[in-house]
């Protein structure tokens, strides 16, 4: 290789690599994942990174998309109370009982607030509701370990009078490292 062509080649290499973005959870695995679609709903979560330091924030982000072809009515409630937020703390995988990581008291009073409204607006197909959560300030994951993540929600029925649907996220998986 001449000397021309292999420093270009070099340089092609360090403009790409310092111009190509930091990869999400989401992308790390591949393509957005989702639960499984429920009526005309399907959620998604994903983290920004796999592994947080101790102290790290954890970042958290929701995606309710209606995946219907016809516009539809979709539940927003204020703060994290539209989602039921299920974290496991980290267990030895031969332990069949996963307990769940406790609200902090932040987390604790946002799942408890003194006045709460549930809002609901029509919608159009594709239409996708995001949210982010600092997951860390709502649930004590403190402790280093994998920490298994699932969100739901319920959303109106597409039948008038029938019960309200329950749509359920991917599960996510974040692993929180020991302290230095």
């Amino acid at each position: 290789m001449k000397p021309a062509v292999a420093l270009i080649a070099v340089a092609q290499l360090i403009l790409g690599a310092q111009t190509t973005p930091p990869q999400t959870n989401a992308e790390a695995v591949g393509e957005r994942e989702w639960g499984k679609q429920s009526g005309p709903f399907q959620l998604s979560i994903a983290a920004d990174k796999r592994q947080y330091g101790a102290e790290e924030v954890i970042l958290l982000t929701a995606t309710l998309k209606n995946v219907g072809s016809e516009p539809v009515m979709m539940h927003h409630v204020p703060r994290m109370l539209l989602y039921e937020v299920n974290v496991w703390l980290p267990m030895p995988a031969w332990i069949p009982y996963k307990p769940k990581a406790p609200l902090t008291q932040f987390g604790d009073s946002e799942r408890h607030p003194r006045f709460t409204s549930v809002m609901g607006r029509v919608v159009p197909s594709g239409y996708e509701s995001v949210d982010r959560f600092e997951l860390n300030k709502l649930f004590q994951m403190s402790a280093p370990g994998e920490y298994r993540v699932v969100l739901s929600c319920r959303q109106p029925s597409e039948k008038k009078g029938e019960p309200e649907i329950t749509v359920t996220s991917n599960e996510i998986v974040v692993t929180v490292l020991p302290a230095r």
